[in-house]
């Protein structure tokens, strides 16, 4: 069996943990104390147990003379993360950390080329920039040998505003975990436009997933509202608005409380799941559900609700949830996008509600 840690698995690990427990059960060899399959997960939880942070710990046992098979098969079966956005952070926290594509790959379960496509997406849309300053200069392969990372434009106009400010070639090379000499030939190359003039302040970035209105490049005309008459009556655009909102009123109240009827039913269920994976594990619960999840299948028992959902009628239990995710989250885009168009947030990402002082 393998004694070495791999440290993108253990980082992983560290950020998960504290937040969704152990999900997947230690499995030792009956009768021993042999770790067929957790020892990473063990690792940290010892950690976190240091730490005084108390980590539930799931065990199963089996009796097999071919220990390094089952590890072959637990890892084979082992689902990557199905959470896009979930998984697009950790791969970029990992990613912060130092680790390479491919380490970074082997501890999400997932493929290199997917972790290249959630680290340029995150560039794009712009979500780390919060953390942008904390970036490495390096990462750490399989093999153990640190690489130097290419720089980025962020970190060029950095070294430029400090040359500016008069610090000295080696200080900025020290600063930025650098080579004087790889600072020289920034230098000597032409001064990169971007920190040549003060940019434009960035404006509030919205949630990507949503629809954003799309703006108009004329220019729009100076009205002004009118929203009383001379006589101090509230105008028609206003009361046929207040109109409107109070027939909506109604029907919203029927929707909210189907809303909260079904997030009971929902929290009721997960509970239930969390008393019987105290009491049986994960992979016990895993198994019935599949069997369960066939049989309804089968007996096409899920048809009228994948019909309602709008998915194909022989859609799996999987599907009906995810989809209904999905209607949760296009629920969640409306209502921004209502209260961005009525003026009430800045952007339709906006995630909290900002109380006045």
């Amino acid at each position: 069996m393998k004694n070495a840690y791999d440290e993108a698995t253990l980082d992983l690990l560290r950020l998960t943990i504290p937040t969704y427990g152990i999900l997947v059960p230690v499995i030792y060899r009956s009768g021993t104390n042999e770790i067929i399959d957790g020892r990473h997960r063990l690792k940290v939880r010892e950690e976190l147990e240091a730490e005084g942070i108390r980590i539930m710990l799931p065990v199963h046992h089996i009796d097999t003379d071919n220990p390094e098979e089952v590890d072959q098969i637990v890892n084979s079966v082992r689902r990557p993360w199905q959470d896009t956005d979930q998984r697009r952070k950790l791969v970029a926290q990992l990613r912060e950390k130092g680790h390479s594509h491919q380490r970074i790959a082997d501890a999400v379960g997932t493929a290199k080329s997917t972790v290249r496509l959630d680290l340029a997406s995150d560039a794009a849309t712009g979500r780390n920039d919060p953390v942008a300053v904390d970036k490495p200069t390096a990462s750490t392969g399989k093999d153990g040998k640190t690489r130097k990372l290419p720089a980025t434009p962020e970190e060029i106009a950095k070294a430029w505003a400090m040359k500016d400010s008069g610090m000295s070639t080696a200080d900025i090379a020290k600063e930025l975990k650098r080579g004087e000499r790889t600072l020289r030939n920034w230098f000597a190359k032409e001064r990169p436009q971007a920190t040549q003039q003060a940019q434009p302040p960035k404006l509030p970035r919205s949630n990507p997933d949503a629809p954003m209105p799309v703006a108009d490049s004329a220019p729009q005309p100076d009205i002004k509202p009118e929203p009383l008459t001379p006589t101090g009556e509230f105008s028609n655009d206003v009361k046929a608005l207040i109109k409107r909102e109070r027939q909506l009123i109604t029907e919203r109240i029927c929707h909210v409380r189907h809303l909260q009827n079904f997030n009971q039913a929902a929290t009721k269920h997960w509970e239930h799941l969390q008393r019987k994976y105290k009491s049986q594990g994960r992979s016990v619960i895993a198994h019935n559900m599949e069997l369960a999840s066939a049989s309804l299948q089968q007996s096409k028992a899920l048809q009228p609700w994948a019909e309602s959902l709008g998915i194909p009628v022989n859609s799996s239990y999987v599907d009906c949830i995810w989809a209904t995710i999905k209607l949760a989250r296009d629920l969640d885009k409306s209502m921004r996008l209502s209260l961005y168009l009525a003026g009430f947030i800045d952007a339709p990402g906006q995630m909290e509600r900002h109380h006045d002082s």
